[in-house]
């Protein structure tokens, strides 16, 4: 709700301006504005909102370096492209990738190469709907990119969209609301009165049933690592999350038990041959 940043890759109009202009947002980044809708931007927080614009011809230097206590590393920068030839190489039993789920697998893997590392994303319907990043271990990793994602997905069960808020509750406690709604529970005496605050009755919770009933209507939910996946519990985890579709490196020890497992799940599987690590 605070600090947020939208960065955008092509010219703002109208419309993303009139949806910002409502958001909690601090600042945007983009390679142009239309004049209506810089118009718009100007005035939001009192004309007090950072309005930057890029140069979308800007190359980056071919060396990155990094310098932290005195000692500089340097390393080539990543200029890999993320296209379609990155799933050729599909290791599992199931071979087909709809089009629809190439893109989401690209999309989520565009995310995962600029997101600290180690990374694990989910995606659906061609956007990423849950990112673990930054962990010392890749299962956590995907235990909160599957979190995240299945909580984006609950957030649309009509439970959750029919929950009786007060008159005048407004959009950002509804947010908190719905978030203590979904944790249910794990929630303290304390965090279940301030939920009931917003509430006109108090709702019934979602059962165990009832939320794997919901995310399981979803196909064509997606996976990319960063680097390769080292164990199969990793795909254990996914499967819980109804991934169907997974990228990822490749060159594990246990490549082949990584395979099993997701063959296990009807799962597709593709070696992209390319660690996309950021550090």
């Amino acid at each position: 709700s605070f600090g947020d940043v939208g960065a955008v890759s092509d010219v703002v109009d109208v419309s993303l301006a009139k949806v910002l202009a409502r958001e909690v947002s601090d600042a945007i980044v983009a390679p142009g504005y239309e004049p209506e809708a810089l118009d718009i931007l100007k005035a939001k927080k009192k004309g007090k909102y950072l309005v930057m614009e890029i140069d979308p011809s800007y190359e980056p230097p071919a060396m990155e370096s990094r310098e932290n206590y005195g000692f500089t590393l340097e390393q080539e920068a990543n200029r890999a492209k993320v296209t379609r030839e990155l799933l050729a190489n599909v290791v599992t039993a199931r071979k087909a990738i709809p089009d629809d789920v190439v893109q989401t697998l690209l999309v989520t893997t565009i995310a995962v190469k600029y997101t600290q590392s180690n990374t694990v994303g989910l995606g659906y319907d061609g956007q990423v709907i849950g990112m673990g990043a930054g962990q010392q271990s890749r299962i956590h990793c995907t235990r909160l990119a599957c979190g995240k994602a299945e909580k984006w997905l609950l957030q649309q069960h009509p439970k959750a969209t029919g929950l009786p808020f007060k008159p005048g509750t407004s959009r950002v406690d509804k947010t908190s609301a719905v978030d203590y709604y979904l944790l249910w529970d794990e929630l303290s005496d304390a965090e279940m009165e301030f939920m009931l605050s917003f509430l006109a009755e108090k709702p019934e919770p979602l059962t165990a049933d009832e939320r794997q009933e919901w995310i399981f209507r979803h196909d064509g939910i997606a996976l990319s690592s960063d680097a390769f996946i080292p164990f199969r519990d990793n795909l254990d985890r996914a499967s819980r999350s109804h991934v169907q579709y997974v990228v990822q490196p490749g060159g594990a020890v246990r490549d082949d038990l990584v395979t099993e497992a997701a063959d296990y799940y009807g799962m597709v599987m593709a070696h992209s041959g390319i660690r996309w690590f950021l550090h």
